[in-house]
Formats: C-alpha cells, structure tokens, sequence
C-alpha cells in the first residue's frame, strides 16, 4: 500500500541472457533489454496476482537452493506451443529465512443493489476502446467478485470504471481477473474474481462504504 492507495506488487523471473540497445537517439546512455527473453519474463509475470513470485525453470535449477517453492505449475503462453513450468516462491532459505507475507482470505460482502463497472482489456501497454459491462456483486478490500456481459480470460488484466452515481465520478481501477470459486461459476458462466492491482484511495473509501452498506 502507498499514500493510502492499494498498489499489487507482481514479479516474475526469468534466468537467459539477452541483448541490450539503446532505446533513445538522444540519450546514449539509454538501455532496454530486448529479445524474446523479455517476453518471457513479461509472460511469467503475467501470471502472478499482487504479491507472487514466480519464476522460470531456468531460475529455479540457479536458485533452488535459496529459495522456498509453494507448488509447481504448468501454464500455456501465446506463442509457445508446449507448457512452461513455472516456480512459485515464498521465501528464502540458508542465511536469509525471508518470506513472502501470507495472504489472508478475505471475507465478501454482498452488495444490493450491485455495483456497475466497465471494463477494458489491457493487453501489454494497449488499453481496448471496447467496454465490457459488468456488476460487481461481492467486496471485499482488495478482491471483488462479478459478473459480465461478456467473458475474460482467468489472468487477464482489466482496466475498471466504476459507476458511483451520475453526480460524481471515481478514478480508474486496475485489477487482474482470477477464477470464481465454485458457487459464482455455478450461478453464472461469465462469473469472475477481481484482485485489485491499483486502487486509488478515493475509490478504496467510497467501496469500503458500500461494503458498510451506504
């Protein structure tokens, strides 16, 4: 959390070596990596829900003897046609003894009557013009349970306009789609999980109150 907002930290690590350019002809000093070792390491990450670590194989078989593993899975990227393993970790081993905090389950209150959102698809640094509409159902203070027109894929990133009323407007909020538990998927095919990733503090209050029932 910083300045009372809600900000979701993520990383995802990839062991390769990879190419440098300059990324700027005015500044020669000015350095990207580039390659498709950045990708990867973008598509681990993506991934990950606020306060994950995963890391590549490669990764794993350098550090595995630094490092607490929680479980092992295999995710399908765009592009690469077979599975990836990828490491989640939860500490460090040895000299270190760190671990990642423990996330508590959050309780949801249910909202009546719901709460209407648009959300955008953000795809790398492009933001969809096209709004698929929504209402979110259940709140809790960093997760969100809902339900839209349409249906997203489990780890996509949404951008979120929320509907307070029509004399005021919120600032956008950011949240990664996960799966709804089995009762949300029952009651509907389009049924999702919001983990916020970016929650201004003044949308952080107006939601903390309609979860009071204001």
């Amino acid at each position: 959390m910083t300045h009372g907002r809600i900000l979701a930290l993520t990383f995802g690590m990839l062991f390769v070596c990879c190419a440098a350019s300059a990324v700027s002809p005015v500044d020669p000093a000015a350095y990207g990596a580039v390659g498709s070792a950045i990708n990867m390491a973008y598509r681990i990450e993506s991934y990950t829900v606020g306060g994950q670590i995963l890391i590549s194989t490669s990764t794993h078989d350098k550090v595995r003897a630094l490092v607490r593993v929680k479980d092992t899975k295999q995710v399908q990227f765009k592009g690469i046609d077979h599975p990836v393993d990828v490491y989640d970790v939860v500490g460090l081993q040895g000299s270190y003894q760190v671990s990642v905090p423990e996330k508590k389950k959050e309780k949801l209150s249910k909202l009546n009557p719901p709460l209407p959102i648009d959300c955008f698809l953000l795809e790398e640094k492009t933001i969809s013009d096209a709004a698929i509409t929504g209402q979110i159902i259940g709140l809790a203070e960093t997760v969100a349970e809902a339900v839209l027109m349409d249906s997203v894929k489990t780890h996509a990133n949404l951008r979120i306009i929320i509907a307070a009323d029509k004399s005021s407007s919120l600032p956008e909020v950011y949240a990664k789609v996960l799966p709804a538990d089995e009762n949300e998927a029952k009651a509907s095919q389009n049924a999702i999980r919001l983990q916020f990733t970016w929650l201004p503090e003044e949308v952080k209050t107006y939601l903390k109150q309609r979860r009071a029932g204001e």
